[in-house]
C-alpha cells in the first residue's frame, strides 16, 4: 500500500528539536543528531469516528502510515491504511468503542507494531 500525506498544517516539522539543538550549540556543546534518534518513528493518531466503529488514522509526519479499526468487538491494526497487511489484532470488552480502561492499552500496542513495520521497512 502507498503512504498518504495528511493535508494542512502540522506533522514532524522538529522545530522545538532544532531550536533545543541550536540553543546547546551556542553554548559551545556539540550536539549528536542521535539525541533525536527514539523520536524518529514516532507516530500520532487521529480519530476519525469515534463509536460504531470506533477508528483512527495513523501519521508518521505527514503520511499516512495505518488505519484502526474497532468494531463488534475486533481491534484490527492495518499498516500503509485500510486493506493492508494486519500488524495487531485483539478481541476487546468494547463492542464498537473502546472500554475506557481498554483504550490505551490497544492503542498503544498498535502504534507499536506500526512503528516496528516502519523501522522494517527502512532496513
Amino acid at each position: 500500500m502507498g503512504a498518504h500525506q495528511e493535508g494542512g498544517e502540522g506533522g514532524c516539522g522538529g522545530t522545538a528539536d532544532t531550536a533545543a539543538r541550536g540553543a546547546v550549540a551556542r553554548q559551545g556543546v556539540q550536539v549528536r543528531l542521535l539525541l533525536a534518534a527514539p523520536e524518529r518513528h514516532e507516530v500520532r493518531l487521529i480519530q476519525t469516528c469515534g463509536a460504531c466503529p470506533e477508528q483512527y488514522d495513523v501519521f508518521h509526519g505527514k503520511l499516512k502510515v495505518g488505519y484502526l479499526r474497532l468494531r463488534h468487538g475486533h481491534f484490527l491494526a492495518h499498516y500503509g491504511g485500510v486493506g493492508g497487511p494486519v500488524v495487531y489484532e485483539a478481541q476487546t470488552r468494547g463492542d464498537g468503542a473502546f472500554e475506557a480502561d481498554e483504550r490505551e492499552y490497544h492503542l498503544e500496542r498498535a502504534k507499536a507494531a506500526i512503528r516496528a513495520e516502519i523501522t522494517s521497512k527502512k532496513r
